[in-house]
């Protein structure tokens, strides 16, 4: 009887274990649709210095603006940490001065507890949370 019990009351809890990982699965989905550039779009001519902002729901992570020429895929940190409103919502700069001659650049935000130095992005930090990418093209 009390191995009946163990088994029954062992079975609930490995049971709810995989629909509570599901569920945290499906949270961090629906919190990454919020995690967004809105300005400028996708596939939109840009200046070599071109404001960027977009939302997020994720308030209490350092924020940063990555751009990556097409042409090398090299990720260059450049502006942040962000300053992120209660609202979620946040602005910054990017720079697309590369000196090779890629017109293309992918841009994404990251969210991280981690600081991030300006420049090229050697390793991704472990908790990182990604945008989606846009990508924009340069102005000649």
């Amino acid at each position: 009887m009390v191995i009946t019990i163990i088994g029954f009351v062992a079975t609930i809890i490995f049971g709810f274990l995989p629909l509570h990982e599901r569920m945290n699965r499906m949270e961090e989905a629906v919190l990454l649709k919020h995690f967004t550039i809105t300005y400028p779009i996708d596939n939109t001519i840009v200046e070599s210095s071109q404001v960027i902002n977009g939302r997020t729901p994720f308030l209490t992570l350092n924020h940063y603006i990555l751009s990556a020429p097409m042409e090398t895929n090299d990720v260059y940190v450049q502006d942040g940490p962000l300053k992120v409103s209660t609202g979620g919502l946040w602005v910054g700069m990017a720079k697309f001065d590369d000196t090779g001659t890629s017109k293309k650049f992918l841009v994404q935000v990251v969210a991280t507890k981690a600081v991030l130095p300006h420049g090229l992005l050697t390793k991704s930090p472990g908790d990182a949370l990604y945008s989606e990418a846009i990508t924009v093209i340069k102005r000649e």
